[in-house]
């Protein structure tokens, strides 16, 4: 485990993938791109651009409160996501953007848009009205243009396993993206078709006159 240690490029040698990081090379023979809101940088450096741009989804935490929610709530129409924890602390969210800088991976929040979503909030669950808002944060996410994860292997660097721009549904996928991408290391087969989630669906829209 290497923090704070960026990947510039994945290059093959020989029966190995190298894996160029600041602090030099990692050889491996299989490598996953799970690098999130970065993880279209490092499929164009293999040849397999992706439409993505970074996104800082803010997210808001509530005083504790009695209990009334047991699911994970969402609203059609609405940019809302609710759920409660069991200390009773209510976590609202819902796609509502702040500011984000990929570069640096620092973010920050747009208060018209906290206001926006504390409103829709209260709008829908009455029983809020009132409630201190204790802490909020905008974390990065990678959003694909067609709101679909690439997950499957490179078709460019063999060894190579995309699983990245999963566009906010991550942590609802993450047990099922995990065996996936585990299988996909490992050459087994499983029963879910990955064509739709393939790196190369863009391929075409790529190579149009203009479009990055």
């Amino acid at each position: 485990l290497r923090e704070n240690c960026p990947v510039t490029a994945i290059e093959r040698g020989g029966d190995r993938l190298h894996v160029v990081t600041a602090e030099g090379v990692v050889a491996a023979g299989q490598v996953v791109n799970a690098a999130g809101a970065w993880g279209g940088k490092l499929a164009a450096a293999v040849g397999e651009p992706v439409p993505l741009r970074p996104a800082a989804l803010q997210m808001l935490v509530t005083e504790r409160l009695p209990p009334f929610a047991e699911a994970v709530i969402g609203s059609e129409g609405h940019k809302l996501s609710l759920k409660q924890s069991r200390e009773g602390t209510v976590i609202i969210g819902g796609g509502h953007e702040g500011m984000v800088d990929p570069d640096s991976g620092m973010t920050g929040l747009c208060q018209s848009k906290v206001r926006a979503s504390l409103a829709t909030a209260v709008r829908l669950f009455p029983g809020l009205r009132g409630a201190a808002l204790v802490r909020s944060w905008a974390g990065i996410e990678g959003m694909v243009e067609d709101g679909l994860p690439v997950l499957g292997a490179s078709a460019t660097t063999p060894g190579l396993v995309h699983a990245f721009g999963f566009s906010a549904h991550g942590f609802a996928l993450a047990p099922l993206v995990g065996r996936l991408v585990r299988d996909l290391c490992l050459g087994q087969s499983n029963n879910v078709a990955l064509s739709p989630f393939a790196v190369g669906r863009f391929a075409e829209t790529a190579e149009q006159p203009g479009m990055n």
